[in-house]
């Protein structure tokens, strides 16, 4: 989106040199990330592009925050091989999505919890049903289970949940 933790690891990185790029499908964001990594004088690249058709090899670690939700299934599972291919032997894949609960009933609940959580936050009813109406169809999260078992299936060797909270979760996939 806007590079934020690009810049943040850019900062962060103890004098190493690494190359950050960002991609995003946004040219606003695109802009406005280029924008703020140059006012903050951070060397971060971005690229405007489906992150799907990008050229890719070589790469020691992708970062992914909330992206594949909005990937089809099976366009999902082709990213995840291309993006295991991708990495370096030893590489990661650290990843972030919705997941769903397997049980249907505890699903409604942790959705009903984070609707509060957002109503406790000022989101009105309005925004709150707008909000779902547009991901609707359109974000399809899988569980937990359903992750880590599309990055064994891409061949990566090693899935941990790094942090859950509610319906969403960041996992790490090791090649």
């Amino acid at each position: 989106s806007t590079g934020n933790l690009l810049m943040y690891l850019a900062e962060h990185s103890g004098g190493e040199q690494r190359r950050l790029i960002g991609i995003d499908n946004s040219e606003a964001m695109i802009r406005k990330a280029e924008e703020k990594a140059r006012g903050y004088g951070y060397d971060v690249a971005f690229q405007c592009a489906d992150f799907s058709t990008v050229a890719m090899e070589g790469i020691q670690v992708f970062l992914s925050n909330y992206t594949l939700q909005f990937i089809r299934p099976i366009q999902r599972e082709k990213l995840v091989k291309k993006l295991y291919d991708a990495l370096n032997p030893g590489g990661a894949l650290i990843f972030s999505e919705k997941v769903l609960c397997e049980e249907k009933e505890l699903n409604r609940k942790m959705i009903e919890f984070y609707y509060d959580y957002k109503r406790t936050r000022g989101y009105s009813e309005m925004e709150i049903a707008k909000k779902r109406e547009a991901l609707e169809n359109v974000l399809i999260p899988y569980t937990a289970k359903e992750n880590e078992g599309m990055m064994c299936e891409a061949g990566f060797s090693h899935v941990e949940t790094l942090l859950r909270w509610n319906n969403f979760a960041t996992f790490i996939a090791l090649k």
